[in-house]
This record gives C-alpha cells, sequence and structure tokens, in this order.
C-alpha cells in the first residue's frame, strides 16, 4: 500500500496539538491549523528536492541524526512547557542550514500570507514544526523496515506528489517568493556540502552545484527585489536598481505610518492588524533584498530608516500606551519594531 507522507506527519499532530500551538506562537486555533496544513507538504517537499540531488541522502542523514522521534510522544508536554522556545529556536535552525536564510525568509513570508498570521508566528510554526516532519520520517523509517536509501527513494518518487498536495493558496503564495523552485533546485546552502573529490577525481561537480547555485540564488533575489510599484521589472539575472527598493521603502514606512496614526482605541488597533503584518511581511521581505543588494543601495535603506526610525519608534509608543491596545496589537507592534531596528543597523 502506498505510503501518504503528508497523513502520515499530520497524525502526530491531532487532538488538543493545534490549540497549544494557537497558544504559544499567539494565533488563532483556525489560522494555526491552516498554516499547519500547508507547512507540513511545504516542508516535505523541500525535503524531497534534498533527496533528489547529488549527495542528498547523505545530508538527510545527517539531519535525521540530529532528531529524536521521541518527541512525537511527548509534544503535549513540549509545548506546555518551558522548552516550547528551545524547539522551536533548535527546528528554525536545522531548516535554516538546509535550506539557507534567504529560501526560508521565503517560506515565512508565503505561511504568513497564505494563513493570514504575522511573519514572527510563521516562523515560529516552521520551527516547532521542523522536528515534527523530521520526527515523524525517522519513526517512518523505523516501522516501515526502511534504510536510508529507501526514505530517499521514497521522497524523491513523491516530490510531484508532495508539490501538489499544497493547498492552493499556499502554492500561488510561495510561487511569488521562489520557495518552490529553490526547494528543489541546488542551493548555496546545499552546495557547500558536496565533498571535497577523492584524489585523482574532478572537482567540476563541487563547483558547478555551487555557480548553479549562487545562479538561482541571484534569479531569486530578483524576485524579492521588485515591487507592485514598478512598472518594469528587473530582468532575471540583473540586480535590481537602487530605485525600486526605494520606491518600496516608501511605499511601506508611508503605510507604516498612517496606519499607527490611525489607532486611537482596541477596536481601530484590531482593524489595523491586517494591514501592519503585510508591512512586517514586506519589511521582511526588503531585509532579505537588501543583504543581496549593493553597498550603495544598503546605505541609502539604512539612511531612510534611520531618518524615521524615531518617529515611528515614538508612534509605536504612543499607541501601546492607549488603554486595551497593548493587549491587542504588542505583538505585531513589537515584531514592526524590531523589522524596522533591522534596516537601520547602528
Amino acid at each position: 500500500m502506498a505510503i501518504n507522507l503528508v497523513e502520515a506527519i499530520t497524525e502526530y499532530l491531532k487532538g488538543p496539538l493545534i490549540n497549544q500551538l494557537a497558544g504559544v506562537i499567539g494565533e488563532s486555533p483556525e489560522k494555526t491549523r491552516t498554516a499547519t496544513a500547508g507547512i507540513v507538504p511545504a516542508l516535505l517537499s523541500g525535503l524531497a528536492g534534498t533527496a533528489s540531488k547529488p549527495e542528498g541522502g547523505n545530508v538527510l542523514g545527517s539531519l535525521l541524526d540530529k532528531v529524536d522521534d521521541g518527541l512525537l510522544d511527548q509534544l503535549g508536554g513540549l509545548l506546555g512547557g518551558p522548552k516550547a522556545g528551545a524547539l522551536s529556536e533548535s527546528g528554525g535552525g536545522l531548516l535554516s542550514s538546509l535550506f539557507g536564510e534567504q529560501p526560508l525568509a521565503a517560506l515565512v513570508a508565503g505561511v504568513a500570507r497564505y494563513a493570514g498570521i504575522d511573519g514572527e508566528a510563521a516562523k515560529s510554526l516552521l520551527g516547532f514544526l521542523a522536528p515534527v516532519v523530521l520526527g515523524g520520517l525517522k519513526r517512518l523509517m523505523r516501522s516501515q523496515g526502511l534504510n536510508l536509501g529507501g526514505l530517499v527513494d521514497l521522497l524523491r518518487n513523491q516530490k510531484d506528489n508532495l508539490v501538489k498536495a499544497l493547498p492552493a493558496g499556499l502554492a500561488s503564495a510561495l510561487g511569488s517568493t521562489g520557495w518552490l523552485s529553490s526547494a528543489t533546485s541546488p542551493t548555496q546552502a546545499f552546495a557547500s556540502r558536496v565533498p571535497e573529490p577523492a584524489a585523482g577525481g574532478t572537482p567540476y561537480l563541487k563547483w558547478g552545484l555551487l555557480a548553479l547555485g549562487l545562479l538561482l540564488l541571484g534569479i531569486l533575489a530578483t524576485r524579492w527585489f521588485s515591487s507592485e510599484t514598478v512598472t518594469e521589472p528587473p530582468r532575471t539575472g540583473e540586480a535590481p536598481a537602487p530605485t525600486n527598493i526605494a520606491d518600496q521603502l516608501t511605499q511601506v514606512l508611508g503605510t507604516a505610518n498612517s496606519t499607527l496614526r490611525s489607532i486611537t482605541n482596541p477596536e481601530t488597533a484590531q482593524a489595523a492588524l491586517p494591514t501592519l503584518r503585510d508591512v512586517n511581511l514586506q519589511l521582511e521581505e526588503l531585509r532579505v533584498a537588501v543583504d543581496k543588494a549593493p553597498p550603495a543601495t544598503k546605505d541609502m535603506v539604512a539612511g531612510r530608516v534611520s531618518h524615521v526610525l524615531p518617529t515611528l519608534q515614538a508612534a509605536i509608543d504612543e499607541v501601546l500606551a492607549i488603554p486595551g491596545v497593548a493587549a491587542v496589537a504588542r505583538p505585531t507592534l513589537e515584531v514592526l519594531r524590531r523589522n524596522l531596528a533591522a534596516l537601520a543597523p547602528a
């Protein structure tokens, strides 16, 4: 009988666990359930992409060695205890080492947009679910009598089906971030794991994969740099013109300022949350873009954000001082504060 990997993993996420996850990440159970239903096939499709690469089996085996599938029997206690944060950070580290920072940021942004949750909540949820997915695969190997090669073959054979298992809304959101191509194509993070060739062997495979990974990251960067306000997007492979980032930055800072000024009570704060979360997503995508931009563009962004940062920080403080608003909007506003500071390094 064919194994449905998505169903096999989601079996561990039934019952009260979704409610616990929702409480930990600060989102509603409904949105948490929606996000979880998308994250599981997204991570599995990424792992299938890894398994399909040269040396992918070794990378996957090394990753599984770092995970104890015994946590699957203790999820309720872990999520309700003091180690919940450590679990999420550990899972995030595993994902970052496997896929790289930029593709992972794209996945976070896609999940947040699809499920309508805060970017920080999406990042935390991915961190929680990563060891669940990996632990589930490890336990599946034991229950099915599979060795590492058998698991690699299973993932390779189901790669296309796993991509198709993505909810339509998430597939659309990820399509605009470049995650699907980055999760199923060699990246710099993977290329760096290709071992040195044996004596007398050829180094071309390693350097070929590295060059291809860099090329793909360059293509993804052009997608991240683009903005809806740009009438002519940059051509594939070219760095975006600084004015594209400048236009997007001006727009998002203006939206942040006007939205903060619109908050006068808990009701208007609640109404402003979707816009503020979208501002956070745009700032996070800008940060990814700026990291790949030329020094002149980085200086331009840092200068512009530094100029308005005191005003926006003061606006955030004023909003949080309004009676009842902190209980509604503090998590989102604190993420906004951090995102702004990240674009204006001291």
